[in-house]
This record gives C-alpha cells, sequence and structure tokens, in this order.
C-alpha cells in the first residue's frame, strides 16, 4: 500500500510536514462505488505517476518517518478571515465540557468573516437553563481555543440528523442553514443517500480513466 500526500484538487506531492489531502494507492484500493459513476471518478484519478490513486478527502500530513496524521475531512474545514478552523477539534473541545453528551460544528456564512463556525450541542440533561449552559460552554470554549476559532453560535438540540450508519449528518445541518439564510423552511430528504442510477462496472470505469489520461 503506498501513500502520499498532495495539494487539494491536484496529483501534486506537498513537502513532509505540510498539510494536504491523503491518497492512497495499491491492490486493496476499491475498484470503485456501486453505481455510482460521477463519485468514482473523483474519488479514483490516474496521476502522472502512472497509479490510480483514492482520493480520501482527508486532510493530513507525513512527517520524515512516512507516518501519517488525519487532521480533518476538508470537506468541513471552515475557513474564517483566512484561517482555517477544524470543526473536530473544536467538537473534542465542546464534547468535553461535562455537560455535553455530542456536538456538531458547522461553517456558517458572516458578512466580512466568509464563514464563522456554529456549535450545535445535545445535552445530556436537557432540564437545565440553556442560557447558563451555554454561557458556561462558552466560556469552556475561550479556554480552551484559540480566538479565531470560537464558534460564533451555539445552538441546543435534542437530538442531532444521522446517516444510515450512524454518523452525524452534518451536511443536513449545513442546507438547514442555507435555507434558513433565504428564509425558506428546510424539508429532509433522501437525496444525498441516493445512488446515481448508471450501469457502468468499475472496472468499466477504470478502463475508461486510463483512455482519457492516455489522450491528454
Amino acid at each position: 500500500m503506498y501513500f502520499k500526500i498532495v495539494q487539494d484538487g491536484t496529483d501534486k506531492e506537498v513537502p513532509y510536514g505540510e498539510e494536504g489531502e491523503i491518497v492512497i494507492s495499491g491492490p486493496t484500493v476499491m475498484k470503485g462505488y456501486l453505481r455510482d459513476r460521477k463519485e468514482t471518478k473523483q474519488t479514483l484519478r490516474k496521476h502522472r505517476d502512472g497509479r490510480i490513486w483514492l482520493h480520501t478527502g482527508d486532510l493530513g500530513m507525513m512527517d520524515k518517518d512516512g507516518f501519517v496524521y488525519f487532521k480533518n475531512r476538508i470537506k468541513r474545514l471552515i475557513v474564517s478571515s483566512g484561517y482555517c478552523l477544524y470543526p473536530q477539534y473544536i467538537e473534542n473541545v465542546i464534547d468535553s465540557h461535562p455537560a455535553v453528551l455530542m456536538s456538531c460544528v458547522i461553517g456558517i456564512p458572516h458578512p466580512y468573516k466568509v464563514h464563522v463556525a456554529k456549535a450545535f450541542i445535545v445535552l445530556k440533561n436537557k432540564n437545565v437553563d440553556h442560557e447558563e449552559v451555554i454561557k458556561s460552554i462558552r466560556e469552556h470554549c475561550e479556554k480552551n481555543l484559540s480566538r479565531y476559532s470560537w464558534p460564533y453560535e451555539y445552538e441546543i438540540r435534542d437530538e442531532l440528523p444521522k446517516t444510515l450508519v450512524g454518523k452525524v449528518a452534518y451536511n443536513v445541518l449545513v442546507h438547514e442553514e442555507e435555507m434558513k439564510s433565504k428564509n425558506k423552511k428546510y424539508e429532509p430528504t433522501d437525496e444525498l443517500l441516493e445512488q446515481v442510477d448508471d450501469e457502468s462496472t468499475s472496472e468499466e470505469l477504470i478502463d475508461e480513466i486510463k483512455d482519457e489520461d492516455k489522450n491528454k
């Protein structure tokens, strides 16, 4: 199995210690997504070294000894006033508060910072004063996070939306905020979970990727 770190959206490797997208190649890498031609072409790409590399969508770095360190999902990265905010790191700090059961942090639009962090929080005890507990969580974040990564908004929820495999569906929260900014009511759908109806096999698609690269 081969690993390397590349600039996001390219096949250009970055120096040791620099962050980029984690990509992998080898005989155990998947051949593609079932009946999802578009996602397969985005994920499996042929690089200049002739290998097919799987772009994981994970942000990370590699040290000089070849150890790879995961940072965050690239799609979840929040850029605020030029600073990179890592939602998972902010969530870990929020989750360490004794009143918090779980949390999810997303980026929401801001007039001059471009985006800021918003925290959605589920409490262990739902029968508490929300204003008091938010004040306590805010102080906890201000004590344990850099100023630029402090959540701009906090929202208490009874529960967070989940994917079919039980993970927090942060994209649903993102869509809710987008609809809220447009003064529209968000109505959840299964659209993001539906598979593309494409009968092409993974093997055919891999061959197509190779043919396209030959013609470049």
